[in-house]
């Protein structure tokens, strides 16, 4: 076995066309070819493999991380939809507190002014009948003013 290797332009064609000659006529077998290319192309192959694996698992994880973001991205919504939905519950809560105090500051006041206003009607009735007794027949302008004393 013969293996001729060396830079391109030396002139390994032509030795290897002089070996051939008396290697045929024994009846020999003779493979030529270009060693050099061969080991060339098998690193070729092994580094095509290598970037066909590395885009693979560049692929791979890019596709986790579509995955990743696409999952995100639906909670990032839900929670988007949780938030107005708090909001227009805030909203709703804030309105129905501004009705309740409209409705409660009158009902509060006539509340608050019930005891003074039954005090001074007391009073009255009691000044009307202190009246009533001191005297007995009022003036007529005064009875016609005051339909109940007839």
């Amino acid at each position: 076995m013969m293996l001729v290797a060396g830079f391109s332009g030396i002139g390994k064609t032509a030795v290897v066309n002089e070996v051939h000659k008396p290697i045929v006529r024994q009846r020999g077998y003779f493979i030529k070819g270009k060693y050099d290319l061969f080991q060339r192309n098998h690193k070729l192959e092994e580094y095509s493999h290598t970037l066909e694996q590395k885009v693979e698992e560049r692929t791979q994880e890019i596709t986790e991380k579509a995955t990743q973001l696409e999952s995100t991205l639906e909670k990032l919504y839900s929670t988007q939809a949780q938030l107005i939905q708090s909001e227009k519950m805030s909203g709703l809560g804030q309105l129905v507190a501004r009705i309740a105090h409209e409705i409660n500051n009158p009902i509060n006041f006539i509340y608050g002014n019930l005891q003074p206003a039954s005090e001074y009607v007391t009073s009255l009735i009691e000044l009307n009948n202190l009246y009533q007794e001191l005297y007995p027949q009022p003036l007529p302008e005064i009875s016609e003013k005051s339909p109940i004393l007839n």
